[in-house]
């Protein structure tokens, strides 16, 4: 199928383009050196090699990752596409100047029994995020927050990924029983894996990077504490049952709290 001009192949067992994907693809801007965490069909990866940026993207899910090379060699970006075995940003070393991620963001139980923005219709918590201060007040603004609560590198990279991937494949009882489910299921809040991430995230990120991801309305989204990072809302997308949002985040300038 064809994607903004980009054919892709997406096997059943890999999360599909959607309007999250379409939203944070839309809403990046990529400077120097490019990775894209939980890549799925590769759609972002390639749209920024496309305009000539060198991707590393990484995915856990190994039929992700075929498809990817599959999907970058198509679109004639291979040269440009880097793919890499990884859980998060475990076994990858930065800097990269952009980090991307389009993240398991819904919490881990049935959508009857959600309570965020979308389902329970709050448009006084929508007004809020939307007329507040521009940086770091999604989470104060969500009913669930309220209720409680150089080659050679890239190549080193890879190597290093996957010899932790697989010493940590054991992923217990919480984990979703198949790889499509572990591409939305974010377990508890929809945070768990958002979590992790965060807490790696500065490690990553160069002198002046930004990270770019989605989050939904239903995510229990937080900053880390003592992370040295904050946030601001980009853009913003409406759905029968949840509100997304494009968040950048940087890290604070020194001296702020």
């Amino acid at each position: 199928m064809y994607y903004y001009g980009i054919h892709l192949d997406v096997p059943n067992a890999v999360y599909p383009p959607s309007d999250d994907s379409f939203l944070l693809m839309n809403n990046i801007t990529p400077r120097g050196r490019v990775l894209e965490v939980g890549t799925g069909s590769g759609l972002v990866a390639i749209a920024l090699a496309r305009k000539g940026h060198d991707v590393v993207a990484t995915d856990i899910n190994p039929q992700a990752l075929m498809a990817v090379r599959r999907n970058a060699l198509e679109n004639g970006v291979d040269g440009r596409v880097n793919v890499v075995r990884a859980d998060l940003l475990n076994g990858i070393r930065g800097p990269f100047d952009t980090v991307v991620f389009n993240p398991p963001y819904l919490p881990s139980r049935p959508l009857g029994e959600l309570r965020g923005i979308g389902e329970l219709g709050s448009p006084g918590a929508l007004d809020r995020l939307a007329t507040g201060p521009a940086y770091g007040q999604l989470g104060a603004c969500t009913p669930n927050r309220i209720s409680e609560h150089d080659d050679g590198g890239a190549q080193e990279e890879a190597q290093g990924a996957e010899a932790e991937d697989e010493a940590g494949e054991d992923d217990g009882p919480e984990e979703p029983d198949d790889w499509l489910s572990r591409s939305w299921m974010g377990g508890k809040g929809g945070s768990e894996v958002l979590g992790r991430f965060m807490g790696e995230l500065s490690r990553c990120l160069a002198s002046g990077g930004k990270g770019y991801l989605v989050v939904s309305s239903l995510t229990e989204f937080k900053l880390p504490p003592d992370s040295g990072l904050d946030f601001r809302v980009l853009a913003e997308q409406g759905l029968p049952f949840e509100r997304l949002f494009v968040l950048e985040v940087f890290r604070r300038p020194e001296g702020s709290r």
